[in-house]
């Protein structure tokens, strides 16, 4: 049983809140016993279903907002590739160029795919 649904007991041990009532018999001896044990789990597992709703949704919100970074910086490397595209061209119409810029450009856009430069 988990550590959740126990409770420490006035003799300093660990029980489960039902411990004591594992017959019929048990229960009619002490009804409001059983009673208090049943709703001691009900509220155990109130506070259990709480904490997990509490905890999913922390999940989904992060989720969230990490999906949304990730399309914003995927959104800002687009760019900047498109601009290094703009600049290792600079002067050359379709193709790159030789020149200081051109050549970072080259060496940046090549490092961003993950590629060789050309």
């Amino acid at each position: 049983m988990s550590d959740d649904l126990e409770v420490l007991g006035s003799d300093g041990i660990r029980r489960t809140y039902d411990e004591h009532y594992d017959t019929m018999m048990d229960v009619e001896q002490d009804p409001t016993g059983a009673w208090q044990a049943i709703h001691n789990q009900h509220d155990r597992i109130e506070e259990l279903e709480d904490k997990l709703d509490w905890v999913i949704t922390e999940r989904d919100e992060t989720f969230a907002l990490m999906l949304d970074r990730a399309q914003t910086a995927e959104a800002k490397l687009a760019k900047a590739v498109e601009a290094l595209e703009k600049l290792a061209r600079l002067g050359n119409g379709d193709r790159y160029g030789n020149s200081d810029g051109n050549t970072i450009a080259r060496t940046t856009l090549a490092e961003l795919k993950g590629e060789k430069d050309e």
